[in-house]
């Protein structure tokens, strides 16, 4: 008896304790944009994953800090991608570039792999920012990289704009969640503006994910944590990742 009330009071503790977190992180949406308030669910904190980043060509202008907002985007994932490729299998698709293919090119640069932190930022190192936005055809084909209907599955979209190559960014988020298992979207706006609506929001919506919109590097790094690393494991790996770097 005394220790099912120890493990109850401990996981008061925790909740309240991740609770405090988010309301740290809560985002602003723009006007008429629907903001998805739930946490990540434990399972989801560490089910084999993809960064779906964009790369398009208005990713190239100028954010409010001068830097361009890949730049700010790279900042933000040298940020977070280490903690979360300490907790979890973790891999890279972009897309964007791709000359005569502009609206149907998207790439896989890393497989969901254990400790992918170096490949994931060298790619996104590497990749020029160029063309449009085939952003639903992107997570569906990420999806398909995680066998999302045999298993659960977890998407991070990081974009400066809405899909502009045809999609249907809530059909498929509907569709996907009627074929997978635990297929999770999130989906994390940079620099949208105050558009009235964002229909890729529709693909957190549709599978029970998070809309977060940003429009700073600190909000960026802090939603990026908050649906790859979770508030109940970031403060660990963050401290962890520290060390690390002082051990070098």
């Amino acid at each position: 008896m005394h220790a099912i009330r120890h493990d109850r009071r401990a996981h008061n503790i925790i909740s309240s304790c991740a609770a405090a977190a988010l309301a740290l992180v809560a985002p602003i949406a723009p006007a008429g944009v629907a903001v998805a308030q739930d946490d990540a669910t434990p399972g989801d904190c560490t089910n084999d994953a993809i960064l779906v980043f964009d790369v398009s060509g208005s990713m190239q202008r100028l954010a409010y800090s001068g830097e361009t907002r890949m730049s700010l985007a790279r900042q933000a994932a040298r940020n977070v991608v280490p903690p979360a490729a300490m907790v979890r299998r973790l891999g890279l698709l972009v897309y964007g570039p791709g000359g005569t293919r502009r609206c149907t090119n998207f790439a896989l640069k890393v497989p969901p792999t254990p400790n992918a932190a170096q490949p994931i930022l060298s790619e996104i190192e590497a990749t020029n920012t160029a063309d449009e936005t085939p952003l639903t055809a992107a997570v569906e084909g990420a999806a398909n990289v995680l066998s999302h209907t045999k298993r659960p599955a977890t998407i991070v979209v990081v974009t400066d704009g809405d899909e502009n190559c045809g999609g249907d960014p809530c059909g498929a988020g509907r569709r996907l969640a009627r074929q997978g298992i635990a297929t999770r979207i999130h989906v994390i706006s940079f620099r949208i503006g105050t558009a009235p609506r964002f229909r890729a929001a529709c693909l957190a919506e549709e599978t029970g994910g998070l809309f977060v919109p940003t429009d700073t590097l600190d909000e960026l790094t802090d939603a990026l944590s908050r649906v790859l690393v979770c508030p109940r494991l970031s403060m660990a790996t963050k401290t962890q990742h520290q060390r690390q770097n002082v051990a070098r």
